[in-house]
């Protein structure tokens, strides 16, 4: 992570310290070019009662350095400034920045814009938020911090900093991949939630976890850090999310196991069964740092109302129409659909807003024919869950071959190998019942192509042939199968396909 000491042309603050020099202070020319070498100081400010964090949690650690970033323009965007490193020094009970050259810069108006504070380990400590972050009135300034620099002065700059806590990083105000970036590179990392029988509650879980190269699970990774840590704030315990850092898996699978384990601060009793098994893949690390929050979520033992999947006015519903051309007919009552049928029946789960059915209810109309890049909503992040629904007929040349002889066993491309990496990647990341994603197959009549799709569709279900694996989706109950779809039907026919289709995932219509 060394690598991020970058020159200080325009650089942005990225460090957890508490308050600067104050805004109000009388502006100096910059065109006075003699150079004001600075030092922050770190002063870490409480949280109020309602935050689950620690003062102490910060405490425990000691500091060592500063990942931090300024601007001349204060409205400056992330890819106008760089980040430098600084060391960190206690001067008598203040943590200050040490001497280096990369602080020395020219007297004038400068705009602190990202400031976090590291151990040793490279873990964040404390981050001072910035405005319109959740966390903006927890302290004096928030950044973008106004600097003043005039020339012969040495001035020593306090900021406001709180504890970082992984599990709430959005409230700071910094995109996530800041920090992930920073605090280790390709980690992954996890966060369990523990649902006890006897006592009826549900609590953050003190856990552990093995990974491996085999699926035997008998040839261990060595981790930069397998077990995650608990502390307490009054009779609350709060739980750390655990980050730890692998290789460029490139095209190899590893495959994980997190055991929760009791902990004297926790009520509830765990067994020697409490445990959840998943894959990693160098797909699943890359699209997990994309996620907002960046980590694994696992709720364990948890079986209430969030183990039914429900669509709410936050549903996305993506309904993918195979454009290609071989399918044409169906496009125009798949839009009817959309737009009268399944409208009345979801309208009222949408708050009875036709302009948020709208935005949220879409048919979609691509011709790439590439259906794990649908049912992967085509790379996008939207908010709030989401469903994926494919009417599609065919998939010459991106997944199959026109030729009659085309089976599970001939060769897989490179385009359906990238599709289907990266949709598991996802899968493996998104939280449970966040997502689900169906594949009504189209029968063309008088079609090879279509024959071969409904193979296709087959295999991937199934995991035979070269669709075993990680390159199909038994393992997945995600995705639902519906085969033999009409082309060119009514509306109501299709509106009757998609809703036995969603309860038969679960959804209640």
């Amino acid at each position: 992570m060394r690598n991020f000491k970058l020159s200080v042309a325009c650089v942005a603050i990225f460090a957890m310290i508490f308050t600067s020099c104050s805004k109000d202070e009388a502006e100096v020319s910059s065109t006075d070019l003699e150079t004001v070498q600075l030092t922050f100081r770190s002063l870490l400010n409480s949280f109020n009662q309602q935050n689950k964090q620690s003062d102490m949690e910060c405490r425990e650690v000691e500091p060592a350095y500063v990942m931090l970033g300024w601007s001349t323009a204060e409205d400056a965007e992330e890819s106008d400034y760089d980040l430098v490193e600084v060391g960190l020094v206690n001067n008598g009970g203040s943590w200050e920045t040490t001497y280096s050259e990369e602080l020395a810069v020219p007297a004038g108006t400068y705009y602190l814009q990202h400031f976090a504070v590291y151990d040793a380990g490279d873990q964040v400590l404390w981050v001072a938020p910035r405005e319109g972050g959740a966390f903006e009135p927890e302290v004096s300034d928030a950044l973008p911090m106004t600097i003043e620099l005039a020339a012969g002065t040495k001035p020593y700059i306090d900021v406001d900093v709180l504890c970082y806590y992984a599990r709430e990083e959005a409230a700071y105000g910094y995109p996530f991949f800041d920090f992930d970036v920073i605090e280790v590179e390709n980690s992954y990392c996890v966060f369990i939630n523990y649902c006890d029988d006897e006592t009826g509650r549900e609590y953050p879980a003190y856990f552990n976890i093995d990974v491996y190269t085999d699926a035997a699970m008998t040839d261990e990774v060595e981790l930069s850090s397998d077990t995650n840590t608990i502390t307490m704030e009054g009779e609350w315990p709060s739980a750390s999310v655990l980050c730890f850092a692998l290789p460029d898996l490139g095209d190899d699978t590893y495959y994980a196991r997190v055991t929760v384990m009791d902990h004297e601060d926790l009520d509830y009793s765990a067994d020697a069964g409490d445990y959840y098994d998943f894959e990693i893949t160098q797909a699943s690390i890359t699209a997990l740092a994309a996620e907002e929050p960046a980590y694994h979520h696992i709720r364990m033992g948890c079986e209430d109302e969030s183990s039914t999947p429900v669509i709410t006015a936050d549903t996305n519903i993506y309904i993918y129409f195979d454009s290609s051309g071989s399918m044409n007919t169906t496009l125009y009552p798949l839009q009817e659909m959309r737009n009268t049928l399944l409208r009345a029946a979801l309208i009222g789960l949408y708050n009875n807003d036709d302009a948020l059915y709208d935005e949220k209810v879409q048919v979609i109309s691509d011709p790439s024919e590439r259906t794990m890049h649908f049912l992967n909503l085509r790379g996008e992040s939207p908010s709030g869950n989401s469903i994926a629904l494919i009417f599609q007929d065919e998939a010459v040349y991106s997944y199959t071959d026109w030729v009659n002889t085309w089976g599970e066993n001939s060769t897989r491309t490179a385009t359906y190998d990238a599709d289907i990496t990266a949709l598991r990647g996802r899968l493996a990341t998104w939280p449970s019942n966040s997502y689900n994603g169906i594949i009504f197959q189209v029968a063309t009549p008088n079609s090879p192509d279509a024959e071969n799709f409904a193979k296709f569709v087959s295999y991937v279900e199934n995991g035979t042939g070269n669709y075993a694996g990680a390159y199909g989706l038994s393992d997945k109950s995600e995705i639902g199968y519906v085969y033999d779809v009409n082309p060119g039907d009514s509306p109501a026919y299709y509106e009757g396909l998609i809703v036995s289709a969603l309860q038969s995932l679960g959804y209640s219509l």
